[in-house]
């Protein structure tokens, strides 16, 4: 096998690694930490987002590894990469009136060159160990020495995915939030219902389902729900946990501090989504 076939194939196995471990970690570690809680993960919910975050590093690891040219790979990767990064973290969920498609692709060509920048650098590291690889194994290095660096760089990947592991008081309001939904579900009439849900009883009865969703949320995301907050507290005090059932029923209920139950409110679609208007 060729210099160039084995970079390729280390490269884009390397990279489909990073993007399992990293995705793994992200998508796993609270559902590990919290058994039972089923929580919100779009797109594809979790095994389908680890399998797509493995396939699309995988090619951009192949990206990366294509080119004799270490310069040339990193800087086509990265542009690919940035483009598809700002194309779907702009258009993902929200639609976008024909008169807003003009300003989008100046904010997309403007923030595209920033988002080439930072893949680049994370790009100049990983063709680095794809080359070193390279090198151990032509030079005919220990199996060891020549999965050191790899290694280390999954280890790296998993611990950043480990970030998205939800605090203490997240932890808290999502078990809280799912013994409320379990009580509401259980209750065998209206009258029987939590207090928290008696503002909500008739379109909790009608649209609630043991199959649902939970999503923690927070800080500036807390505006697109538009429950009302009590006053005398600061806004980072307060968070919202969402339960989303089937046919695009949402539940959110605004928890307070040092109050027993918190503020729920029955949404026909989720606000955060951007649809099209209505004829």
């Amino acid at each position: 096998m060729t210099d160039q076939s084995y970079r390729r194939i280390f490269g884009a196995v390397f990279g489909a690694a990073l993007g399992l471990t990293f995705s793994w970690m992200s998508q796993a570690i609270n559902p590990l930490i919290m058994p039972g809680v089923t929580f919100h993960q779009p797109p594809w919910g979790m095994w389908g987002n680890i399998m797509g975050a493995a396939l699309a590093c995988g090619l951009m690891g192949l990206l990366v590894a294509w080119w004799n040219s270490s310069f040339g790979s990193i800087v086509v990767a990265a542009l690919i990469t940035g483009l598809g990064v700002e194309l779907i973290g702009t258009f993902y969920g929200t639609y976008i009136p024909p008169e807003g498609i003009g300003p989008l692709i100046l904010m997309i060509a403007i923030l595209w060159l920033p988002m080439t920048g930072l893949l680049g650098a994370l790009f100049f590291v990983l063709r680095r160990i794809m080359n070193k690889q390279v090198e151990q194994r032509r030079d005919r290095d220990s199996i060891f020495r020549r999965m050191l660096l790899p290694g280390l760089a999954l280890i790296i990947a998993g611990g950043i995915g480990a970030i998205a592991i939800y605090p203490a008081e997240g932890q808290q309001r999502l078990r809280e939030m799912d013994a409320l939904l379990q009580a509401g579900l259980q209750a065998p009439d209206q009258a029987s219902l939590p207090a928290a849900l008696s503002a909500v009883a008739d379109p909790f009865r009608q649209h609630a389902t043991p199959r649902y969703t939970l999503e923690w949320i927070r800080g500036d995301a807390l505006r697109s729900w538009r429950i009302a907050q009590p006053g005398g507290y600061q806004v980072w005090e307060f968070s919202i946990v969402a339960a989303r059932f089937a046919g695009g029923w949402v539940l959110a209920c605004l928890f307070v501090p040092r109050t027993t139950d918190p503020r729920c409110q029955f949404f026909e679609r989720d606000p955060t989504i951007k649809y099209p208007p209505q004829p």
